[in-house]
């Protein structure tokens, strides 16, 4: 009826606009820009009106990133996702923006979720979270996935990447060597007790059946030998698939306070004599919560590589100090670090450095190696130790040329110099 009031609405909450200014902030952002992952999710949350957004890798389901919900809740609401996601990938391409995910909360609200990634290092799961909402608009649906389309062409195109996108390309390629190390750590128990029983009867009858010097006796020393060979890789293995027990390194009694100076010394020994290693290590270099073999093994680990981007003679310079890892820099590193004290050691060589497909390929692929005779387990077992000590790693190119292989490893609660 005319004059008849309108009838009140309340309208569906509906954050396109906001979402919108947040993507163009994210298009033009600069890779100086110092905002790091988790400040960004926060951005993305407010975009959208959210409580919370958050990210786990696909298809595994790791959280890349706290979010606000219980745990329980979030990993429902993740395995809901990656349900949805296999499925889709299943019948045809990669969800479209019309293929964004709501799902209910147990504890009420909802999320919305879509699927990005790379092939490079893998996908991810992006979501956004609300305590109160149930509904969220096909526009929304559609930001949400060019957001994840956007995080994915920045994380491959830019050259100099910016905090964030060192967090995620970092975190997914923590995800996917742990991945590696499960599959790796189901496999080893068995094909060690086959190779134990080859080694075991073909040394028998080495020992009770051959004649020296027969083809018979030819014959089984080549499978004692390759047995052996293959003994070797599976131990090489089992160190790549090591992780912590549950207790932090400082905790184990079995934790010897190993002296740098003296593993370095050891090494030294058996050097190459064409390479020169220089040591610079100050007078009161603190003890570290490993053992001294244990971090000999990742040094020679270390020193071997940096000898062989040496062509001829060249010069690999050892340092140490200490340092006070926060959070933020604990997340650069791969291996498993946690703010506090630590011991820094540098392995620095003038070789030839490493490539930028060589810088993308490490630690995204556990036998990526740049060596034609080589396995590609060198950095893997690497990782495994560390991530067992509860320390870290990574590289970086050397201003005047080379590669620096930064490790931190703890010191040892209480310890004098």
């Amino acid at each position: 009826m005319p004059g008849a009031p309108a009838k009140s609405r309340t309208p569906l909450l509906d954050s396109s606009r906001s979402a919108l200014e947040f993507l163009h902030r994210l298009l033009i952002m600069p890779p100086e820009d110092p905002t790091d992952l988790e400040g960004l999710l926060e951005e993305l949350a407010v975009a959208f009106t959210a409580t919370a957004a958050g990210l786990a890798t696909f298809p595994e389901g790791a959280p890349l990133c706290s979010c606000s919900s219980s745990r329980d809740t979030c990993q429902s609401m993740i395995e809901d996702m990656k349900l949805y996601f296999n499925h889709q990938l299943s019948i045809g391409p990669p969800p479209s923006p019309r293929g964004a995910l709501t799902v209910p909360r147990p504890d009420g609200g909802s999320c919305l979720g879509t699927l990005a990634g790379t092939p490079e290092v893998g996908g991810w799961l992006l979501w956004l979270e609300d305590d109160n909402r149930t509904h969220w608009s096909e526009s929304e649906a559609a930001l949400l996935v060019l957001t994840g389309q956007i995080l994915a062409s920045r994380l491959t195109l830019d050259k100099t990447p910016a905090p964030w996108a060192v967090q995620l390309e970092r975190g997914l390629r923590r995800q996917r060597m742990e991945m590696a190390a499960r599959i790796v750590r189901r496999l080893v128990h068995d094909f060690g007790n086959f190779f134990t029983g080859i080694l075991g009867f073909s040394q028998l009858s080495l020992a009770h059946q051959a004649v020296s010097n027969s083809p018979l006796h030819n014959y089984l020393i080549e499978i004692y030998r390759s047995a052996q060979n293959g003994a070797q890789y599976i131990d090489q293995l089992r160190l790549f698939a090591r992780r912590p027990t549950g207790r932090s390194p400082s905790e184990r009694r079995s934790v010897e306070r190993g002296n740098l100076a003296n593993v370095l010394a050891e090494l030294q020994s058996a050097w190459r004599a064409e390479v020169q290693l220089k040591l610079h290590l100050p007078v009161d270099l603190p003890v570290v919560a490993m053992k001294s073999e244990v971090l000999g093994q990742v040094l020679a680990i270390l020193l071997d590589n940096a000898c062989e981007a040496i062509s001829g003679a060249g010069v690999i310079d050892v340092s140490a100090r200490r340092v006070q890892v926060n959070a933020w820099q604990a997340g650069k590193l791969f291996g498993d670090v946690q703010p506090g004290p630590h011991l820094e050691i540098r392995v620095a060589d003038n070789g030839s450095g490493l490539t930028p497909e060589a810088q993308r390929q490490l630690f995204a692929e556990p036998f990526f190696s740049t060596k034609p005779r080589k396995r590609g387990l060198g950095l893997a077992m690497a990782y495994g130790i560390l991530s067992a000590h509860r320390s870290g790693l990574e590289l970086l190119p050397r201003p005047e040329g080379g590669t620096i292989a930064r490790l931190v490893v703890p010191t040892a609660p209480g310890a004098a110099p």
